[in-house]
């Protein structure tokens, strides 16, 4: 089967589970997703939010509109920065309080598993620290972590995935993160987005 089919599978049986429905109160199905295009680039952010439910786009809202303007930054066209870049999130639903995010994500974590299995993307960007710690293979800190590539070979001998990968652990781009207030970070933020330069157009 091609890339397209197995993923289509994959989003089908997401965009069905209720799994979390008879465990989690206040459980909300989101609209089925457009996550993009399998690439050389994959984006994993935390979960779906109010704008997701609604818009039907992974990462829409302001958080989008700022990632969407990171990638642009990094040389994305401008028209279309998402093009050749999947996104998802650990969550595949909205978490409609935090004491449910460790069992929503066990939920969620064979999804997740065979979405990286099945892109083979050449570099994972995570958002945020719920998406950092699953790939935290050096067990650093988040604050000192974030921004700084590394390629898994140097860290592990096996990731657990089947292939090796670089990874970028970047900030939320929540307009509410302080992270961004401090002009060193956004220094580091602009170096990580040069390093992602190099992704860019990679599977075109």
């Amino acid at each position: 089967m091609s890339l397209d089919v197995d993923l289509y599978g994959i989003h089908q049986e997401i965009d069905a589970c209720t799994v979390c429905k008879s465990a989690v109160a206040g459980f909300k199905k989101p609209k089925p997703l457009d996550r993009g295009t399998a690439g050389p680039i994959m984006i994993i952010g935390q979960e779906p939010g109010k704008s997701e439910l609604t818009s039907g786009r992974a990462f829409a809202g302001q958080s989008g509109k700022r990632l969407d303007e990171w990638l642009v930054a990094a040389g994305a066209a401008r028209r279309h920065p998402r093009a050749g870049i999947y996104f998802t999130s650990v969550l595949k639903c909205p978490c409609p309080s935090s004491r449910y995010f460790r069992v929503m994500a066990r939920n969620c974590s064979g999804f997740l598993r065979r979405q990286i299995e099945t892109v083979k993307p050449d570099l994972i960007i995570t958002l945020g620290k719920e998406a950092f710690e699953l790939f935290n293979f050096r067990r650093d800190q988040f604050e000192t972590a974030q921004c700084n590539p590394y390629y898994t070979r140097n860290e592990v001998l096996l990731t657990g995935y089947g292939f090796h990968f670089w990874i970028l652990h970047l900030p939320h781009p929540s307009g509410a993160n302080r992270w961004h207030n401090d002009q060193a970070n956004r220094r580091r933020l602009d170096g990580a987005l040069r390093f992602v330069t190099g992704f860019l157009g990679k599977g075109e």
